[in-house]
């Protein structure tokens, strides 16, 4: 005889934040939101975030998908979904910081948008933007439609 699990899926609610509903519309609205949240742009390691949204850009959560080394952080895209889906966001947003202090993508940011680009299309969740934070500024691998 076998055997299964029968389980649940829960959406743990860390830390509830205010903040102004009407904000996230160009990619300036997103890091300003970051910073007011986390200082990420000052880590000494790669973090990476997801914004997820509603159908009006709302914000509905904000979470720490991975964190890794100075140089790279690893994630499975189907962790960042998992995130995603528990919240049912129809939207989101990706960022992580670059220590260096240089916001320029690596290769390896754009290979790994391009992956969610993918994903997100055969979810049908809405995929706005992969921005990279350090300390001179920000820069977008997949630009916000309708932004900046």
């Amino acid at each position: 005889m076998c055997q299964f699990n029968k389980i649940s899926l829960r959406l743990v609610n860390e830390k509830t934040y205010e903040y102004n509903p009407t904000i996230i519309h160009t990619q300036t609205d997103v890091v300003k939101f970051i910073d007011d949240q986390e200082d990420i742009k000052h880590h000494t390691e790669e973090r990476v975030y997801c914004i997820a949204m509603n159908t009006k850009n709302e914000i509905i959560s904000f979470s720490q998908i991975a964190q890794g080394n100075i140089n790279n952080c690893n994630f499975e895209v189907k962790g960042l979904f998992k995130t995603i889906l528990l919240c049912n966001a129809s939207k989101f947003i990706l960022i992580h910081n670059h220590p260096s202090g240089d916001s320029t993508p690596s290769e390896r940011d754009y290979q790994v948008t391009e992956k969610i680009k993918e994903a997100s299309k055969i979810m049908g969740i809405e995929f706005l933007d992969h921005i990279v934070i350090a300390q001179n500024g920000y820069t977008s691998c997949y630009s916000i439609k309708g932004g900046e």
